[in-house]
């Protein structure tokens, strides 16, 4: 249940970035779309969302400029993830 949503999301953000590829196309715009995705290492559903989106990234090569971001936490000198260091 929880893959199967995880992937709809990331379906329906994609739908989306069509629509506004297509704009941009229609209007004559060379520019592409900036698509940051940003996960945490060791999260399941964090894969999941990058398993989905290197497929569209394949289907829509050129069009988008995608950047892999990751998150963790900073408390000083320390820092730290959800999933614990080991996804430092």
């Amino acid at each position: 249940m929880r893959k199967a949503l995880a992937l709809a999301v990331v379906v329906a953000v994609l739908c989306v970035l069509a629509g506004d590829i297509d704009a941009l196309h229609a209007a004559g715009s060379k520019d592409r779309l900036h698509v940051q995705l940003f996960v945490m290492s060791d999260c399941p559903y964090g894969r999941m969302a990058e398993n989905s989106i290197i497929r569209a990234l394949k289907a829509l090569k050129g069009y988008i400029d995608f950047e892999l971001r990751f998150v963790v936490s900073q408390r000083g000198d320390k820092h730290s993830s959800l999933h614990g260091q080991k996804e430092v």
